[in-house]
């Protein structure tokens, strides 16, 4: 039957539909019960507490022979994992064997920007591409650098708005303007003076506030490659 979900930390609308047993997350996100959300949020930026309508899973009937044996192929939904790697100064480490591993099991192997299994997907000098289940959690990735092989373990799920102090302060940890771990709740003075600096760096009055054109620019870091030199 239908229910109302309420999002966790970290759920995405890929992720709650493999939960919900749905082969395509659009099915629920397209509801009209969800227009205000789809109004607020991106599918794959839940905030915690945001109400997801579900709907119910609808019957397909096929007429089939008795007397033959058929085989039925269930679609689940796959969620990609993308990601640029660079050096220290924001360089992409391009052409690097790489390794994958999600959830303690290696996944994927190969060259940083290399062939993709999916044709539509952009090639980026230093990116990872690949498929990942929606339930994953998380990722270490290993490229291998003269010798020596760097690595990065990644916490998977959503990205929450920028908008939200939850949001803004992983932008300002992931671009290195906060530490590592650094989480308080709210705008105090450490957030605000991550922000002054990344103010200053995208050329913005350093005001230490969340305005629009620095949220904007937030974004722009995160999604768009040498968008800004890092921060550290």
């Amino acid at each position: 039957m239908s229910l109302t979900y309420e999002a966790k930390a970290g759920d995405t609308l890929i992720r709650i539909a493999h939960q919900h047993g749905f082969a395509d997350w659009q099915t629920i996100w397209r509801r009209d019960e969800n227009a205000a959300l789809r109004g607020e949020r991106d599918p794959q930026r839940l905030v915690a507490g945001d109400k997801v309508f579900i709907p119910d899973k609808a019957e397909r009937w096929l007429r089939v022979s008795t007397d033959k044996r058929h085989v039925f192929e269930l679609s689940r939904p796959l969620a990609r994992l993308r990601v640029v790697v660079t050096d220290r100064f924001g360089q992409p480490l391009a052409q690097k064997p790489y390794k994958v591993t999600i959830d303690g099991q290696t996944v994927h192997e190969g060259h940083t920007d290399g062939a993709s299994d999916d044709p539509d997907a952009p090639t980026f000098p230093g990116l990872i591409d690949c498929p990942i289940a929606p339930d994953a959690l998380e990722a270490v990735i290993e490229v291998q650098l003269r010798g020596r092989t760097l690595e990065w373990a990644v916490e998977l799920g959503s990205l929450p708005p920028t908008s939200s102090t939850d949001g803004l302060q992983l932008a300002l940890r992931n671009l290195g303007y906060l530490p590592e771990g650094y989480t308080s709740g709210t705008l105090d003075d450490p957030t605000k003076k991550a922000l002054r600096t990344f103010q200053d760096h995208a050329r913005l009055p350093q005001t230490g506030q969340p305005d629009a054109a620095t949220l904007q620019a937030l974004e722009a870091a995160l999604f768009t490659e040498g968008a800004l030199e890092p921060a550290g």
